[in-house]
């Protein structure tokens, strides 16, 4: 009965024992379990921590190697261009040279043509007669001579013959040099025509400046229709008349409204003003050259009045583009210009003259030549 206790307390104390290892040898598992898994986190982080790393390493890598090319194209398209920009460097350099060297000539080339046309206008000027020896005679008188290059196809013209002063205003085929070759050919053909063959009627003057001219150019073995329009005027001081004589270009007289004639208005081209009106006295329909039909010239005899004043002129005035719709002046608004101003001294209407040309022309260029004489017998 003890053995039977004693081996019962043994087997419950082995039953225990059993029980007490089999809790043990779990918690042992379970711990080896969890430290597994602990374990294997961490080794799973430490790899994502490594892949990363690596991702890293082989970010920098990549972004290296990619510096590496692109700083390798950049300087390999640097060192291109600085040859390419060198050889272009080289051939503009060369091109400039070629550039300066022919600008020099060029230059050299205008200061020569430009030094010979201010020689020719030095010529041109010492055929010209000077407003000294034109109010010497007319004391009562202005010129507005304006050429439209330095040179000029327009030419006044002043004699004295006797009694007589003859005076004109020309204007010669084109503007320019070529102008003012044929203008000296034809002041040259007026003077030989007093001088040379002493021819004192207006209208035989032209005839004979005409055949001149016409000989003057026929030596070139060309028939050249070059020639000029004029009007001429020769001033008898002692007897106050006036013989006009023009080849398309006219005489504007403006007179006082009293001693204008009914007979006179009827046979004379008239511009009306309130006290004075502009008398036109009309040139031949022919210039002074070669022309198709070459009439003889012919001539008109006016009696001056007290106070008349006296207007020879170019086209170049009324032809001139401006105004706020660039058109021409023309010569009606030039004829309504002349009567408001004719009373005030003649140095005063030249000045106004020049201020309204200049006015109309603005900043546009001046077209043609400009002359415009004026006179008060």
């Amino acid at each position: 009965e003890n053995y039977m206790d004693i081996k019962a307390v043994s087997n419950e104390k082995r039953k225990t024992h059993a029980l007490i290892m089999a809790d043990i040898e779990h918690h042992l598992e379970t711990k080896q379990f969890n430290d597994s898994l602990i374990i294997q986190s961490d080794f799973a982080l430490e790899r994502a921590r490594y892949n990363e790393e690596i991702a890293e390493i082989q970010n920098v890598v990549y972004l290296s190697v990619i510096g590496f090319i692109i700083l390798g194209a950049s300087l390999f398209f640097f060192v291109n261009s600085n040859r390419r920009r060198k050889r272009l460097n080289e051939i503009l350099s060369g091109k400039n040279e070629l550039i300066q060297e022919q600008k020099a000539i060029v230059d050299e080339k205008n200061r020569s043509i430009s030094d010979s046309i201010n020689y020719a206008r030095r010529l041109q000027t010492a055929i010209l007669p000077t407003t000294v020896q034109i109010n010497e005679y007319l004391p009562e008188s202005f010129l507005f001579f304006r050429p439209k290059d330095i040179v000029s196809g327009d030419f006044y013209w002043f004699e004295v013959s006797d009694d007589i002063c003859f005076l004109a205003v020309a204007d010669c085929t084109g503007h320019g040099v070529p102008g003012a070759l044929v203008s000296v050919v034809c002041s040259n053909a007026l003077n030989r025509s007093v001088h040379e063959f002493k021819i004192v009627q207006p209208k035989k003057i032209l005839d004979k400046t005409r055949e001149l001219v016409i000989d003057t150019f026929a030596k070139s073995g060309d028939a050249v229709a070059d020639g000029m329009d004029i009007s001429l005027m020769a001033i008898n001081r002692r007897d106050q008349k006036v013989v006009f004589s023009g080849a398309h270009n006219s005489l504007w007289i403006i007179r006082d409204n009293a001693f204008i004639l009914n007979d006179e208005q009827h046979q004379k081209h008239i511009f009306k003003g309130e006290k004075s009106s502009l008398i036109e006295f009309k040139g031949d329909k022919q210039p002074v050259g070669l022309y198709e039909r070459m009439d003889n010239f012919t001539e008109q005899e006016i009696e001056l009045k007290n106070g008349d004043t006296l207007y020879l002129l170019s086209d170049g005035f009324a032809d001139q583009f401006g105004g706020k719709d660039e058109k021409k002046f023309k010569h009606v608004p030039f004829k309504r210009e002349l009567l408001r101003i004719h009373t005030l001294s003649m140095e005063e209407q030249k000045e106004h003259l020049i201020k309204v040309f200049d006015a109309w022309k603005g900043e546009l260029d001046q077209i043609d030549d400009v002359c415009v004489l004026g006179v008060r017998i």
